[in-house]
């Protein structure tokens, strides 16, 4: 009998020994993947973060990043690759763009963009945001290289987006064919977050469900999701860059293409059911990755294992293989007919809630501080008897002297 008590005493040691705690640890088995020669877009992501970890807009090290992926675009393939210097006050930075040319000469273009730069917290490196972003253009850039496509494909890297998305507001003004673009697709932030989505309009679109079924079709390890009905317009917000938005999913690259009369589409990770704030990156990390020291790749190697690797894989493929897909042409030539009229870039609708909001701010203070006025005065109990908006009486007023 003692000897039974024992077996089932050590028996369950080993279990609390082995079983990890939350998402803490990684097994030997999941983090030997990262040493696998055929791990590519790994492989690639370790090298730009790991060279460049410091990327912050309009720096020297964001030029050097800059430098690090018009070499990588090149070496993939890729054609016409050249940087687009663009100033914003004092300050300058790069977007880098390279292209797959048509199979036929043709002005019809497909643009796969991320940002590269980013905010630098402490350990980041930006693994999250947008590191995994860029690994994918680059790895997208190796698969699609030489491809016979009816339509040419411009993969841009942005830069500054952090400092308000200066670099594709600049492409977007001086570069954007915009009537020839079928379709710009934004990658960013697709390593860290639970589940993977795609967001189009405000209303589900042909576009968008193409997108999650060629990554269902696919059989990839993290299909996408479509972003939910009930998410698509929450809460209304105001961008850094000074335009509105309703909500996270559009503050981004995206916003100024779809500004300009061009279909877009968002890919990123996230967890739109959370049981924290209604979103969040990931469950585990309620208070967030990015900008935060955490976003960095030894961080995410051990919180998460191979799976943010997963998305990043995941999303490369789904993209390759959309673009490949007999049914994508049909489906990119529609969409612009998919656009919401009168879509949440008008501004004047957001200008006025806002202007009302403020007002009735600004109102409810002044009345609240009159009545603090009036409290220090005439005491609690006066100013209670009292109306709320009158004048205290001559005799309430006095003065203090020496």
């Amino acid at each position: 009998m003692k000897r039974i008590l024992a077996f089932i005493i050590v028996a369950c040691m080993a279990v609390f020994v082995f079983i990890p705690v939350g998402n803490k640890s990684v097994s030997a088995a999941e983090t030997s993947v990262f040493d696998r020669e055929d791990n590519e877009i790994y492989l690639i992501l370790e090298d730009f973060v790991q060279t460049h970890p410091k990327r912050q807009a309009f720096s020297q090290e964001e030029k050097a990043a800059a430098d690090y992926i018009a070499e990588r675009f090149g070496e993939e393939g890729l054609a016409d690759v050249k940087q687009t210097t663009f100033y914003y006050g004092m300050d300058s930075s790069q977007n880098v763009s390279g292209r797959i040319p048509a199979a036929q000469v043709t002005a019809r273009t497909v643009i796969i963009g991320a940002h590269y730069d980013n905010d630098v917290y402490g350990a980041s490196d930006g693994t999250f945001d947008n590191g995994g972003g860029v690994a994918a253009l680059i790895y997208i850039a190796r698969k699609l290289a030489g491809a016979s496509l009816p339509f040419n494909v411009e993969i841009v890297a942005f830069g500054a987006e952090e400092a308000g998305m200066v670099g594709s507001y600049f492409y977007a003004a001086q570069t954007l064919d915009a009537e020839n673009t079928m379709l710009f697709i934004n990658i960013d932030m697709i390593a860290g977050g639970d589940m993977l989505y795609a967001y189009g309009e405000d209303v589900k679109t042909d576009f968008e469900d193409f997108f999650v079924k060629i990554s269902e079709k696919e059989g990839v390890s993290v299909p996408l999701k479509n972003m939910p009905a009930n998410k698509r317009v929450t809460t209304l917000l105001w961008g850094s860059d000074g335009l509105p938005y309703f909500h996270a999913a559009q503050n981004s690259d995206q916003l100024y293409f779809r500004s300009a009369g061009v279909p877009s589409l968002l890919i990123f990770s996230g967890n739109m059911s959370s049981k924290y704030f209604g979103f969040v990156e990931a469950e585990s990390f309620p208070t967030g990755l990015s900008h935060t020291s955490n976003d960095n790749l030894e961080f995410f190697k051990s919180a998460f294992g191979n799976s943010f690797v997963d998305k990043m894989q995941s999303v490369a493929d789904t993209i390759t293989a959309a673009l490949t897909d007999e049914g994508f042409l049909s489906v990119a030539q529609n969409a612009a007919n998919e656009l919401v009229a009168d879509a949440w870039r008008k501004t004047l609708v957001p200008a006025i809630v806002h202007a009302v909001l403020l007002a009735a701010v600004i109102v409810l203070g002044v009345l609240y501080y009159r009545k603090l006025v009036k409290t220090s005065i005439l005491g609690d109990g006066a100013a209670t008897g009292r109306k709320f908006f009158s004048k205290p009486d001559a005799e309430d007023i006095f003065e203090f002297k020496d």
